[in-house]
C-alpha cells in the first residue's frame, strides 16, 4: 500500500486517479478548499496541511484548471498557478527524495511556439518541464495526457466529449462542422496503470506522452452516438474549435511513444472503447 498525496482533487483527472487507486492505498487529497466527508472517502484538505505528512510515496498533481474557457480567460496568471503547487511539490522531494513526484502535463507542449502571440497554458507546461529535467536528481515523472474523456468530466466544459453528452441529455441539436477532427482519449486504467509503472522505477526523472490503442476521428464519434443514443446533428460552414489549448489533428509518433513503452506501458484500451464504456454512465 502506497501513500499517495493527490494535488487538485476536485479536478477531471484527479477525480479518475482517486477512483482507480482509492482500494490498495492511502490517499489525500489537496484541494483549495476543504471539501465533503471523511467518512465517505472524498474529504480534500487545504493545501496548508500539505507538508504536515512525512511519508508520502507519491505526489501526483493533476493541478490546473479543467475548462479550456477557463484556461483562456487565466492568461499569465497559468504560470503562477502552476508554479506555486509544482514548487510545492519539489520542495517536499527535496526533504524526501525517495517521493516519487508524477506531474500531469500535457500534449500541448508539442504544439509551435510562437512568441508574438503566447499560449500560457503552453508556456506553463514548458516551464514546468523543462525545471523538472534540471532537478536530475529528483524522482519527477511527466505524463503528457492529449485528450480525456471519463464519467466524471464537466459537462459544461469546453470540450468536444463534455458538449455532445450534454445535447443527448437536453435533446438539442449538437452543432459541428466538417473540418477533421482526431483525438486520443485516455481510459482512466492505462492512466493509472502507466502511473504504477513510474511509481516501480528505482529512480527516473523523465517526461512520457501516453496514448490509447487507437485514436478515433468525429466522424466515428458521431456516427455512435447517432445511432446509439439518437444524437441529433446540426452541420455548420465554420465554427470555433471546442478546446482551445491544443490542435484538432492528434498525431504522436512512434519516437514518442517509445519511452513509456519501453518501461513496459501497454494500452488496453481504444479511444473509442473509452468512449462507449464512460459515456454509459453519464447517459445511463
Amino acid at each position: 500500500m502506497n501513500k499517495i498525496a493527490i494535488m487538485g482533487a476536485s479536478g477531471h483527472v484527479a477525480k479518475n486517479v482517486y477512483y482507480q487507486l482509492r482500494d490498495n492505498n492511502k490517499i489525500y487529497q489537496f484541494s483549495r478548499e476543504e471539501i465533503g466527508d471523511p467518512q465517505g472517502g472524498y474529504f480534500y484538505y487545504p493545501y496548508s496541511y500539505f507538508l504536515d505528512y512525512d511519508d508520502y510515496d507519491i505526489i501526483i498533481n493533476c493541478v490546473g484548471h479543467g475548462n479550456p474557457a477557463d484556461i483562456e480567460k487565466a492568461g499569465a496568471d497559468l504560470f503562477f498557478i502552476t508554479e506555486k503547487y509544482d514548487n510545492m511539490a519539489i520542495d517536499y522531494l527535496r526533504e524526501h527524495p525517495s517521493t516519487k513526484y508524477i506531474f500531469i502535463s500535457s500534449g500541448v507542449v508539442h504544439n509551435d511556439y510562437d512568441i508574438y502571440k503566447p499560449n500560457f497554458y503552453l508556456m506553463s507546461k514548458l516551464n514546468a518541464e523543462a525545471k523538472h529535467r534540471a532537478l536530475l536528481d529528483l524522482n519527477i515523472i511527466d505524463i503528457r495526457l492529449y485528450s480525456f474523456f471519463t464519467r466524471f468530466i464537466n459537462l459544461d466544459a469546453k470540450f468536444f466529449m463534455a458538449a455532445l453528452i450534454k445535447s443527448i441529455k437536453t435533446g438539442t441539436e449538437f452543432v459541428l462542422d466538417e473540418s477533421i477532427m482526431v483525438r486520443d482519449y485516455i481510459n482512466p486504467q492505462d492512466l493509472t496503470t502507466l502511473i504504477s509503472i513510474c511509481v516501480k522505477q528505482n529512480f527516473i526523472n523523465d517526461a512520457l506522452d501516453i496514448y490509447s490503442l487507437n485514436p478515433v476521428e468525429k466522424y466515428e464519434i458521431v456516427k455512435y452516438f447517432q445511432e446509439k443514443y439518437h444524437l441529433k446533428l446540426k452541420w455548420v460552414d465554420f465554427m470555433n474549435s471546442f478546446s482551445s489549448v491544443g490542435k484538432n489533428i492528434y498525431r504522436i509518433n512512434e519516437k514518442l511513444k517509445m519511452k513509456a513503452s519501453n518501461l513496459g506501458y501497454v494500452p488496453k484500451f481504444s479511444s473509442m472503447d473509452t468512449i462507449r464504456e464512460e459515456s454509459k454512465y453519464l447517459l445511463s
